[in-house]
């Protein structure tokens, strides 16, 4: 019925401008080819807009007994370091300093009989969601699966290079900053409920290229930690080295 994908738009003009903002679309295909001649080919929608850049897919999760379809996906790019050129004396860093954020959130042309509404142009605004960084503002199972809630999301670190924030690490024998957690990964939607996101902290240093990767596990509905009953088993993750750890759940 439709095929969900993360997009990213240019902020501001000219020299300063930044491909930094962003959001998912929906393709509705209407069950027919993209270019139906009779006006009725595939159509494109915004879902969610105005979050920042999303440069990795949209995992889904559908609740056939609550009619709900679930998209799970992360804010978040990391494509070049460039350092300093000609008379321009700092490094030219992708995204360094965005906020960036996780995200489940419900498809608003989700109808009752588990199908997409093909003339359905709804949005979900970032204004409805549910802060769920905090762990006090975790709904319950019941409230997550009511109308009026729109999803979830979960603000990642902030940089450290600016502001007060104490995320620092140690290289070399002195404290440095990171630059901001950001999705750069696909995420895993499993059907025991439970979401996996990799993101990732760069070290804000050209000299130590790099950083840490960090593993999510949350409950698809709420945002919360997944129970201890569905966490078994091992994960496999590539790390920023390229070298492949495994994680004991």
């Amino acid at each position: 019925d439709a095929i969900y994908i993360g997009y990213v738009k240019k902020v501001g003009s000219g020299s300063t401008a930044t491909w930094t903002d962003g959001g998912i679309g929906r393709i509705v295909t209407k069950n027919v080819t993209p270019t139906n001649t009779s006006g009725a080919g595939w159509v494109f929608n915004t879902v969610i807009d105005g979050i920042g850049p999303v440069t990795s897919a949209v995992s889904r999760l559908q609740n056939k007994n609550q009619s709900l379809n679930w998209l799970f996906f992360g804010t978040g790019r990391y494509y070049y370091e460039n350092p300093p050129s000609g008379t321009n004396t700092t490094p030219d860093i992708d995204d360094q300093a965005g906020q960036r954020r996780l995200f489940g959130i419900k498809d608003p042309c989700f109808t009752i009989s588990n199908t997409i509404n093909p003339s359905c142009t709804d949005t979900v605004l970032f204004s409805t969601l549910t802060d769920v960084t905090s762990i006090g503002n975790v709904p319950t199972e019941g409230n997550a699966n009511l109308a009026g809630f729109k999803g979830w999301f979960i603000s990642l670190d902030p940089s450290s290079t600016i502001g007060t924030s104490s995320t620092y690490y140690t290289y070399d024998g002195a404290t440095r900053p990171f630059r901001s957690e950001r999705v750069i990964t696909d995420p895993l939607a499993t059907t025991s409920g439970v979401v996996f996101f990799t993101t990732y902290k760069p070290y804000a240093d050209e000299c130590a290229l790099g950083g840490k990767s960090f593993l999510w596990a949350l409950r698809y509905n709420t945002g919360n930690a997944p129970s201890a009953a569905v966490m078994k088993g091992k994960a496999l993750v590539q790390v920023s080295t390229a070298s492949v750890e495994q994680i004991d759940l």
